[in-house]
């Protein structure tokens, strides 16, 4: 890969050139296109593609921030609230565009946050949410920023959230529960009826995290047969959706969805005494990109309610697919019983994360999660033609694992033995051993990351990984400057 240039070229450089440095830059990135890569993109075609390019283009030098200048823009953003409200029979559209399902997650503990204030005097730093642990890391980053305590509940047995210990844990001082549909660790939708009828009780706030599903579960074959998750709960006070999801628009799209206009009057920012005039945002930002939300409306625009029920269909189908090739090689097991496109499997017969690197040298990337280690898959368009090599190459990548060479049998018992050796280690030797580990661990998809979960696995105090990670993240962006500011 290219070093970074640090200094702005003196002379321009000619459009030609520009093109051919992305280029040779793109193939350093993984080969999303090839369906072998579980996670971050969802693509639901060329044609789709282009038809968000197309409708971007139009709007690329468009300010959301002043939708008097911009009324078309205005207009496109309250038909994608309207489109999504339809959709999770909101009764009335009401919301947001956000930049994504963080924003979207923090504008609605925002808004709990500012009701609480305004209903009951909640002194600053007071508020509690009670969210069951499987809830994205969203609602922690929210927290910190808001000042407000997370608290996590344990799921139930089958993996989703557990209303009566979520009751237990609420207090004076609460003012929010929040669930997910699904969770992004398993795919299970939490019970969300049971959590509203909770939340009306106590008189909180109730937000449900769809940023995942929102955009799937109305489309499902099997929607009829799902628990209602939606507006039709009562006691549901806002939803978030990610439309650069499975809605397929382009990245940094979400949709933040209230139950009713007061809900929403606590997220806004406004401010009259700046001498540059007047000032108010519907949301964290103040420049809004018109071309993220002319794509968003002209991808929904253009594939409609048949078109999304035919992409649904179709990755619901290589899902299950995918499953059975999963619990087929008996080696692997389901964590519960998902409700769409991800599936998590644990294991008792072999070390995952020592699977995943097998996978990875065949050329498929898989998420890799803890408590329990499990390998993570979501699904998307671009899935559905491959699962039959995937399963070809899960197969040989445990035979692998169950029956290794000898030297490749000695590597993974000292990868094991060190790891358990390295949580008994002084802490800060364990940091210099990170540091050294990271040089020689390849953070690609070709890489061995085996030996670093280990590591991390073995290491008991949360504060002690999160510094692990803090460190990782400044040596991922410490920039070694090219000469001369040369691309």
């Amino acid at each position: 890969m290219d070093r970074p240039a640090c200094r702005l070229p003196d002379e321009g450089c000619p459009t030609e050139k520009v093109r051919q440095v992305l280029r040779r830059r793109k193939e350093s990135d993984f080969p999303w296109e090839s369906g072998r890569l579980f996670g971050y993109v969802y693509h639901a075609g060329d044609t789709v593609r282009q038809v968000a390019l197309e409708a971007m283009r139009h709007y690329l030098s468009e300010n959301a921030l002043n939708p008097a200048a911009f009324p078309s823009v205005l207009q496109m953003e309250q038909e994608l609230i309207a489109m999504t409200a339809h959709l999770l029979h909101a009764p009335e559209p009401v919301g947001v565009c956000t930049s994504g399902g963080t924003e979207s997650i923090l504008l609605a503990m925002l808004s709990a946050r500012e009701k609480a204030r305004t209903e009951r005097a909640l002194p600053n730093g007071s508020g509690r949410v009670i969210v069951p642990h499987t809830v994205h890391p969203a609602f922690d980053k929210a927290a910190h920023v808001l000042d407000l305590e997370l608290v996590k509940v344990p799921t139930a047995a089958d993996g989703r959230a557990c209303p009566e210990r979520m009751a237990e844990a609420v207090d004076e001082h609460t003012i929010m529960v929040a669930a997910s549909a699904p969770c992004w660790p398993w795919g299970l939708i939490d019970p969300i009826e049971a959590i509203g009828r909770l939340a009306r009780q106590h008189d909180l706030y109730f937000h449900v995290d769809a940023c995942v599903g929102g955009m799937f579960l109305p489309f499902a074959p099997h929607r009829d047969q799902l628990p209602a998750w939606d507006f039709r709960v009562e006691g549901v006070s806002s939803i978030s959706v990610d439309l650069h999801k499975y809605g397929y628009a382009p990245k940094g799209l979400s949709v933040l969805l209230y139950r009713e206009r007061a809900l929403r009057r606590h997220q806004y920012f406004t401010t009259a005494d700046w001498p540059g005039g007047l000032f108010a945002t519907p949301a964290l930002a103040g420049t809004r990109s018109a071309a993220i939300i002319a794509g968003g409306w002209a991808v929904m625009q253009h594939l409609g309610r048949q078109g999304y029920e035919r992409l649904t269909a179709s990755v619901m189908a290589a899902t299950d697919r995918l499953r059975r090739a999963l619990e087929r090689t008996g080696k692997l097991q389901v964590i519960g019983e998902p409700d769409m496109s991800i599936v998590a499997v644990t294991s008792d017969a072999v070390d995952l994360f020592e699977l995943a690197d097998e996978l990875a040298l065949r050329g498929w990337v898989v998420g890799r999660q803890q408590h329990p280690a499990s390998l993570h898959f979501i699904l998307n368009p671009l899935h559905v033609p491959v699962i039959n090599h995937f399963a070809e190459d899960l197969e040989a990548a445990l035979r692998r694992l169950l029956h290794p060479p000898a030297g490749k049998k000695m590597r993974h018992m000292a990868t094991r033995l060190s790891a358990r050796l390295f949580g008994k280690l002084p802490a800060p030797v364990q940091d210099r051993l990170f540091h050294w580990a990271q040089r020689y661990v390849k953070a690609t998809p070709g890489g061995r990351q085996a030996p670093m979960y280990g590591m991390m696995g073995a290491l008991k105090a949360n504060k002690q990984v999160e510094k692990v990670l803090s460190d990782y993240l400044d040596r991922m962006f410490a920039i070694d400057c090219a000469p001369c500011g040369k691309m």
